[in-house]
């Protein structure tokens, strides 16, 4: 973890306060701590960056373009709350005491982040209200270090569930072949128990060159290219994995097919009668929400979905467009018209 991030005030920030711990430590190990004197300026108003900014001490003040002026001090309920982060930036930013410090973090990774823990069981958020099917509450660690893993990072939140439906468990002893050098890939495993060995035969020497434990994923390289294994992998130990068939494999670890809209597409939904929908927390929703808009956090959708008219078209949007494509993706499963605004509440704000 980052060890300048002081972590009991990292983790009273929303919406990072309704993850759990393993999702906090994780964001706070891919966070950058920064400490500006007075008059210092953080931000620009303009801006287009790809980051959240939340001051964690001291003070910032706010100008606006028309030289309008506010300050946000730390330790108030303003502080919990990103700063200027509607993009472009409509603010510029200056540290107004001393040693104030501020925190940045991707905002793509919060709202996947925010994804995964409203729709896997146990994951993050701690706000489950569904019965999912696939793995069990009690393999919410597992599952938790699983989706912090490199191939898991770049999966699209509207595609978490189905994989976690879909993933199959199988046992191996200490020993076992799990998959060979040379032969054609079938599916990509993640160990969930125990560890294996990685080698590769050149002629008639098997060569270890590596062991994967806990959490590591293996088999992707053939699935993706359409070729034979390049290396075999052996049980270490008796262990159990994780398994994802090439053809659900393909399908599933790359964006899914959802419909899409810029501002001014959404503009002409709206006035033929779309109904707007922020899948933001309440209290996201309550800071910097639209009152237009139907708000409908992601974890209440499958509660709430009797209530919208199946006759309507909707348009759902979050910060960045992972909770609302995985919103998208669960509305189309009942039926519903769905779009995704692309840009997210930045680009909804400005019109709107």
């Amino acid at each position: 973890m980052n060890s300048n991030i002081d972590l009991n005030k990292f983790r009273s920030l929303i919406p990072i306060s309704s993850l759990f711990d393993e999702n906090i430590v994780y964001l706070a190990g891919h966070s950058t701590v920064r400490n500006y004197q007075s008059g210092e300026q953080i931000f620009e108003c303009g801006e287009t960056d790809e980051y959240s900014l939340f001051l964690l001490s001291g003070e910032v003040r706010l100008k606006s373009e028309e030289n309008r002026e506010s300050v946000i001090q730390s330790g108030t309920e303003k502080a919990q709350y990103a700063m200027a982060n509607l993009k472009p930036r409509h603010y510029d930013g200056f540290a107004n005491l001393n040693e104030t410090t501020v925190v940045k973090v991707g905002t793509q990774l919060i709202d996947k982040m925010m994804a995964w823990g409203q729709i896997v069981p146990g994951c993050g958020s701690g706000m489950q209200v569904t019965e999912l099917s696939g793995p069990d509450a009690e393999n919410s660690g597992w599952m938790m270090s699983m989706l912090l893993t490199r191939s898991f990072l770049k999966l699209p939140g509207a595609n978490i569930e189905k994989v976690f439906e879909l993933l199959e468990e199988k046992t191996y002893k200490a020993g076992e072949t799990v998959i060979s050098q040379g032969e054609e890939g079938g599916y990509y495993y993640i160990i969930k128990e125990g560890s294996c060995q990685v080698l590769r035969k050149t002629g008639a020497l098997e060569t270890p060159l590596a062991v994967l434990e806990s959490t590591k994923s293996f088999g992707e390289e053939a699935l993706l290219s359409n070729t034979v294994r390049n290396a075999t992998v052996r049980m270490k130990t008796d262990g159990k994995l994780m398994r994802l068939g090439k053809k659900h494999f393909l399908e599933l670890m790359r964006e899914p097919q959802l419909n899409w809209v810029d501002l001014k597409q959404a503009d002409e939904l709206i006035k033929k009668g779309a109904v707007r929908i922020d899948v933001r927390l309440e209290n996201e929703f309550k800071n910097s929400g639209n009152k237009r808009a139907l708000n409908i956090p992601l974890y209440l959708l499958r509660l709430k979905m009797g209530i919208l008219n199946p006759k309507k078209r909707y348009i759902v949007y979050c910060d960045t467009g992972e909770r609302s494509s995985a919103a998208a993706f669960i509305m189309s499963d009942f039926g519903l018209k769905v779009y995704v605004l692309q840009g997210g509440l930045a680009s909804c704000a400005k019109k709107t």
